[in-house]
């Protein structure tokens, strides 16, 4: 996965003057420590404005990795001559970003595990009893850390060393986070992060992750500026932690804060050979796979109109009489009928599976090709080898199947071959307009993504797909007439 409607990487390499773009980015891991090890760790590097604070320490035992990385305040002294305030350290990596252009955004993870000193205190609560008519307190005991802390994860542009604040957003801090983080009860289990195993870091184009929130503050285009001096360039990717000591200054106080499964990825504005649509999906994969329903249903469709046009056509032309008149008055009534039309009505009451597409399609597709069958064994039942088969006795059903069927074969095969490029059609058609089977790809659905979600501005993913119909339909259309040449010894050329 990609950007949302990533170009093809190929337009990187392109003149300008065709359309290429030089400036577009690549998928890129800028930090991947999922994994905790000692060469991992050291790339980490720790600046803080208090003797209190600890260096990074590697720490086993804790973390999904059972390795992470640690930063203690530890404050021993008590009562007066307990130095409390607020200790600042900052946790972080460098990576350097090598494209000229902007990813279109980024994501990132980090578990975050917190414990420490803790103390007793109670929390009040008021509210007024309507029914007695006067007011009630309760109170409620929890254990809180004496030194309390305060995370934010940081984007730190090194060019002109401008920071962003990207997870939480700041504009929360003062209630989700001080919900999380103020009079907490601790386990030594609980790794506190915003979902059960990673929180996302997203930027402004992403609203609403979080209880109360618009977003984070970062732009992407903001911060990988290339006018800023910022691209190509390094940047660094880490965690701001503030320790609060102001609570309780009458016992020695410690907290730990460890980090694990730190990473940040950017996501790119091309991708693969066809890019993405407007979900970040690969519009290649979609083709590849789209190939094999538009192949199924245009010769699965086709090979059930071509049996049902030899069985009628037959039926009608060698029975005759009342059996000619109802089979051909019936293929006339559904020639008259509008067939798109048709087709939509029956895939809305049927459904828009794959299975039903080919049924509906084979079982409207058979009259022209009747038509034409009727008219060959009319003629055939009348030809000296029939009349004397007849005359030696043959009942009907060996007239046909040995002297009628293969001599109407050379026509079966040609108009199989030709009928395939209407059926692929037909199936772009409905699918293009909405009439196709949801979980699976066509290229019919994918020019209806294009259309109704602003991809049409992408012209390789309306393209493409497009001329893919286009080539295959014609590819058949060669066929059948090759097929018509061998078959029929009057369209042969002399050599």
């Amino acid at each position: 996965m990609s950007g949302f409607y990533a170009a093809p990487t190929w337009l990187k390499y392109m003149p300008t003057f065709l359309g290429g773009d030089p400036t577009l980015s690549q998928n890129f891991q800028a930090v991947d420590s999922n994994s905790f090890s000692r060469e991992v760790i050291d790339g980490w590097n720790l600046t803080k404005d208090s003797a209190h604070i600890s260096d990074l320490q590697m720490q086993t035992g804790i973390g999904q990795s059972n390795h992470s990385l640690a930063v203690s305040f530890n404050r021993d002294e008590t009562g007066a001559n307990a130095l409390t305030g607020i200790g600042n350290a900052s946790m972080y990596c460098t990576f350097y970003y090598p494209y000229e252009g902007a990813p279109y955004r980024y994501s990132g993870t980090m578990g975050i595990y917190v414990n420490g000193t803790t103390f007793t205190s109670t929390s009040y609560h008021f509210w007024m009893n309507f029914t007695s008519m006067k007011f009630q307190n309760d109170s409620t005991t929890v254990q809180s850390l004496v030194v309390v802390p305060r995370v934010h994860v940081f984007l730190e542009r090194l060019s002109d060393g401008k920071k962003w604040a990207i997870w939480p957003n700041p504009k929360d801090s003062a209630t989700w986070w001080q919900q999380h983080y103020d009079n907490i009860t601790l386990s030594t289990e609980d790794w506190l992060q915003a979902s059960p195993d990673s929180f996302n870091l997203f930027d402004a184009k992403f609203p609403g992750l979080f209880p109360g929130s618009t977003g984070a503050t970062v732009v992407v285009d903001q911060t990988f500026s290339k006018a800023a001096g910022g691209l190509p360039g390094t940047y660094a990717f880490g965690v701001d932690i503030s320790f609060l000591d102001v609570l309780n200054s009458t016992i020695p106080a410690q907290t730990t804060i460890y980090i694990d499964s730190a990473s940040f990825f950017c996501y790119g504005k091309s991708w693969g050979l066809l890019g993405t649509d407007n979900i970040g999906e690969d519009l290649w994969s979609q083709l590849v796979y789209g190939s094999r329903i538009s192949l199924a249903v245009g010769l699965l469709a086709a090979a059930i109109g071509v049996v049902l046009g030899l069985i009628v056509g037959l039926a009608a032309g060698f029975i005759g009489s009342t059996v000619d008149e109802v089979l051909m008055r019936f293929s006339d009534l559904l020639l008259v009928i509008p067939f798109l039309p048709l087709m939509m009505v029956l895939v809305s009451i049927m459904g828009a599976g794959i299975e039903n597409l080919i049924i509906i399609i084979g079982f409207l597709g058979w009259m022209g090709f009747a038509r034409v069958i009727r008219s060959q064994v009319l003629s055939l039942k009348e030809r000296p080898f029939i009349e004397a088969a007849r005359s030696v006795g043959a009942g009907r059903t060996h007239i046909i199947v040995r002297h009628v069927i293969p001599n109407v074969m050379p026509l079966v095969y040609v108009t199989l071959a030709s009928s395939v490029p209407g059926a692929i059609t037909l199936e772009a058609s409905l699918a293009f307009l909405g009439f196709s089977d949801p979980t699976r790809m066509s290229w019919g659905r994918m020019l209806n993504g294009a259309f109704f979600t602003s991809g049409s501005l992408s012209w390789w993913w309306v393209i493409i797909p497009g001329l893919c119909i286009a080539l295959l339909a014609m590819a058949f259309i060669l066929l059948g007439f090759a097929l018509d040449e061998v078959m029929n010894p009057r369209l042969r050329l002399r050599r």
